[in-house]
């Protein structure tokens, strides 16, 4: 009887049992953190697309502001004629305007239309 005193009262399946839900709730842990990690990168590479973005938009409307100042009559007249084109100032009295053509009709209009 003192032989089974000192016995192992835990037996082997509780031991692999125990041992089996600690692995899974490590790689259930590590899977969460990696997720976690990954998405934390990926926001961080969105954010430097977005400002990115926002720089060439920037960059963009600089750029169309100084095509705009260097179109302006001004400064092109005097280029076309130093370039010795036979480009000359339009007056108002040799204008032709046209009046706008009336939008199309409705398809539907013509269905309810039709005999």
């Amino acid at each position: 009887m003192n032989r089974n005193r000192y016995r192992n009262t835990v037996r082997l399946p509780t031991v692999v049992a125990f041992i089996l839900i600690t692995l899974m709730a490590l790689v259930i842990t590590l899977s969460i953190v990696l997720d976690r990690n990954r998405i934390h990168t990926l926001g961080e590479d969105q954010r430097k697309v977005e400002k990115e973005i926002k720089l060439l938009k920037q960059e963009l409307t600089a750029l169309d502001l100084r095509i705009e100042s260097l179109l302006t009559r001004d400064k092109v007249q005097p280029r076309l004629a130093t370039a010795r084109t036979l480009l000359r100032p339009i007056s108002k009295d040799h204008l032709i305007l046209l009046s706008p053509e009336p939008p199309p009709p409705d398809v539907a209009q013509n269905i309810l239309s039709a005999p």
